[in-house]
């Protein structure tokens, strides 16, 4: 099995074990289908952008937030680059680290990212887009 095939499965069987909240045999499959991915397709490759998501949304949901706010930093940056400022999976990113944020009192931030994310879904639903750097 090649690597990135390998890390679709790792990236899987993770989703399974998370939803079933088995996070501590969760958490090494997704760090190293993130590795994979990584060292396959570059920082700003979709594969990344789900692997960095899904190990910060497994953390946050551990109470791990420390952890979890730079992988939702760098999901961000990421989804960013590689859809652009506008796309759905930016809204998702923004929603899941504004969650994440909250979690530490960082209520204000919070606010913004979800805010954003709004308008993001919203102009998705008008067909209208909200114009380049007016979200972030």
């Amino acid at each position: 099995m090649r690597a990135p095939e390998t890390a679709n499965v790792l990236n899987s069987l993770a989703l399974v074990l998370d939803a079933e909240g088995k996070r501590a045999a969760a958490e090494p499959m997704y760090r190293r289908a993130l590795k994979i991915w990584t060292t396959n397709y570059g920082p700003n490759d979709p594969n990344v952008v789900a692997a960095l998501n899904n190990l910060a949304g497994l953390l946050a949901a551990e109470g791990r937030t420390k952890e979890a706010a730079p992988l939702f930093e760098r999901s961000l940056d990421a989804v960013q680059k590689a859809y652009g400022p506008n796309d759905l999976h930016v809204a998702q990113v923004l929603e899941s680290y504004a969650a994440c944020l909250r979690k530490t009192k960082r209520v204000d931030e919070a606010r913004l990212m979800a805010e954003a994310a709004e308008t993001i879904r919203k102009s998705h639903e008008t067909g209208q887009r909200p114009a380049a750097g007016t979200q972030q």
